[in-house]
């Protein structure tokens, strides 16, 4: 029965994963997952950097009913050095009992475990379920979280789940930005942590036919099209929007409040992979502290008709207090002062989207 759930899922780049229901032999697998996720990752999936998955652990994740707590794993291609078979009669996996009735060995597929999405219906309420999504880092960004999101919510709907509840770090800005473009609804406990919930549909219907859904797969399918050869505006990639970010000292920060939208002058630097700035307290931090934002920087030249613009979207973080590494590292920039105040408050946007264009003036035909 669960062999027949097993499909191919293809990526926004277009690479394809399998996807297929965990079974208990997948306990040799998960090991070798675990052990090549970052830190940062393994904080954001157990919100501490555990390093190994207990044998109990690992037979609670791989030994499931697949009503009550269903999970579904993401398969791909494993290079050649990763192994793939069971480890052997001396590992962890074995004392945690290597054993099912699907029959599916898990452990011998060809494969490498790049995704893992779960959910647990709760005791006392039959129509919640609280879910759970981790991706290996090389696939995250490329669509992989937001299939295995889709994926979990037909099975939950189909068996009577209504409610998708999770508890998310804070400063998790992907998988933020994720359940958002799902309508989920978000709350701030005051303590680091988001409570996300997602409403499924009434009827146990594919949710994959379901509009939202079809607007996440066009976005994923977005590519940098042929344009005409007449056209004023180019599109920058990734990697050259990053370039004049990083080179930037200076940007405009925008950002809701009380239903208002405000723009800001800012000082800035691309440390860590962030964009950070500086504030004094006042309504640009309060926007600030914790929120979706937006960040542009540029150069034009008017008298030329040209020039270019980097847009950010993301994830803003007060890191002001926060003992982290990688936000000490934040603190420990020399960004640039060129407006008086007592700028104390470090803050850091994490990007979920980085566009950029290039415009230049048409050239007209010699007659």
């Amino acid at each position: 029965m669960l062999e027949g759930l097993r499909h191919d899922v293809e990526l926004r780049d277009g690479e394809h994963v399998t996807l297929r229901p965990i079974t208990p032999h997948d306990k040799d697998l998960l090991i070798q997952a675990m052990s090549h996720l970052s830190i940062e990752t393994r904080r954001r999936r157990f919100f501490s950097p555990v390093r190994t998955l207990s044998i109990e652990q690992l037979r609670y994740f791989t030994e499931i009913d697949y009503v009550d707590h269903f999970a579904w794993i993401a398969l791909a291609a494993a290079p050649p050095s990763t192994p793939t078979t069971a480890l052997g009669p001396d590992t962890t996996a074995k004392n945690a009992g290597n054993h099912g009735d699907d029959g599916d060995d898990g452990a011998r597929d060809d494969h490498r475990v790049v995704g893992v999405a779960r959910y647990i219906r709760r005791a006392n309420e039959h129509d919640a379920a609280e879910w759970a999504i981790v991706v290996a880092d090389e696939y995250q960004g490329r669509g992989l979280g937001s299939i295995l999101l889709q994926e979990l919510g037909v099975m939950a709907a189909q068996h009577g789940v209504r409610h998708f509840v999770a508890s998310v770090l804070s400063d998790n800005a992907p998988m933020l930005h994720l359940v958002h473009d799902l309508g989920a609804t978000t709350h701030y406990d005051g303590s680091g942590v988001t409570l996300v919930a997602v409403e499924l549909p009434a009827e146990p219907i594919d949710m994959r036919e379901l509009p939202i859904f079809e607007l996440l797969r066009r976005a994923a399918r977005r590519d940098a099209a042929a344009r005409d050869a007449g056209r004023m505006t180019e599109e920058l990639d990734r990697d050259d929007c990053i370039a004049r970010l990083a080179a930037a000292d200076f940007g405009r920060l925008a950002v809701v409040i009380d239903g208002r939208p405000h723009i800001f002058p800012v000082n800035i630097q691309w440390v860590q992979d962030r964009v950070v700035f500086r504030s004094d307290p006042g309504l640009k931090a309060r926007a600030s502290q914790l929120g979706w934002v937006a960040l542009e920087v540029d150069d034009i030249a008017p008298s030329h008709r040209e020039g270019w613009s980097v847009v950010v979207h993301g994830w803003s973080t007060d890191v002001t207090t926060a003992v982290d590494p990688e936000f000490e590292a934040i603190r420990a920039a020399a960004l640039p002062e060129t407006v008086d105040g007592d700028k104390h408050l470090w803050f850091a946007i994490t990007p979920e989207e980085i566009t950029g264009r290039r415009v230049a003036a048409r050239t007209n035909p010699a007659p």
